[in-house]
């Protein structure tokens, strides 16, 4: 990617003192500064529409094998590796363009005793800085809006996975009924959302050189997902309860708010679509 984008999309996800505003939800949810499970971090740590049922079933369809190596793309604060890595026991290594992802990513995983099977590090997703034929499986959840050369993104992908090895995708795709509504937790403005229709993805990763591709649309599971959070949060300030300090909205700051609302918008009013792709490479 371009400098010029690169430093934008950074700004995007840049939170301001993440770790310390995760440290801080932590103590106050009693955690403290000792051992943690990876299910502890599950209210924040698995920052894409359904949560932590996405990762699972993206996981299970994969139908991974003990001991595989994982390339996580676009890795965030870490919690789906940690899940693949714990429950799963494949070797995850996640790499993220944005610092402060990777500095709380090490430090959870430090916490939840899992880095002997994890490693993050910073990078970008379209020059992966890693040899041929290194992963048995590529993973990418809620990334590929960020990239406008989608063509690189997968020639990537294709490139570092092992012969017959498997490329997971679950992202936002372009909807039927209007222009995406921004600020969204992908871009505060559109001039850094690249996103698609499910044609465009799908012949970007069949030029790309993959093949058997396995497409499940789950837009109306997103919809279902947005409409128990709204009913949760309705409740909650019904009851003036205090926010939980775990939940993604306490841990990425206040500004996440309207962008989450708008990604609720969109899915709801079919501007955008939510789709789990498994494809094989040939």
């Amino acid at each position: 990617m371009s400098t010029a984008i690169t430093q934008r999309i950074q700004e995007n996800y840049s939170t301001g003192a993440l770790v310390e505003r995760v440290k801080q939800g932590l103590e106050k949810a009693g955690s403290g500064s000792g051992p943690l499970r990876w299910s502890d971090l599950v209210p924040f740590d698995q920052f894409h529409v359904c949560g932590l049922e996405a990762t699972k079933e993206l996981a299970n369809d994969l139908n991974l094998k003990s001991g595989q190596s994982v390339l996580d793309v676009g890795s965030g604060l870490g919690g789906p590796a940690r899940y693949l890595a714990a429950v799963h026991e494949v070797n995850v290594t996640g790499i993220d363009l944005t610092p402060s992802f990777i500095e709380i990513s090490n430090y959870l995983s430090e916490r939840a005793g899992l880095t002997d099977k994890l490693i993050f590090t910073e990078g970008d997703a379209t020059e992966l800085p890693f040899p041929d034929d290194t992963f048995d499986v590529v993973w990418t959840q809620h990334v590929s809006m960020n990239i406008e050369d989608k063509a690189r993104l997968y020639k990537g992908f294709h490139r570092v996975l092992r012969a017959g090895g498997r490329l997971a995708v679950f992202d936002a795709i372009q909807g039927s009924n209007g222009p995406v509504l921004y600020p969204t937790p992908w871009a505060r403005e559109e001039a850094i959302s690249f996103i698609v229709s499910e044609k465009g993805m799908t012949d970007a990763l069949t030029e790309a050189g993959f093949k058997n591709l396995s497409v499940i649309d789950k837009t109306e599971r997103g919809a279902r997902w947005f409409r128990e959070l709204r009913q949760q949060r309705e409740q909650q300030q019904k009851a003036e309860t205090a926010p939980d300090p775990l939940s993604a909205l306490f841990i990425l700051g206040p500004g996440m708010t309207p962008a989450i609302g708008n990604f609720a918008r969109n899915v709801l009013e079919d501007r955008v679509h939510i789709v789990q792709i498994i494809a094989e490479k040939a």
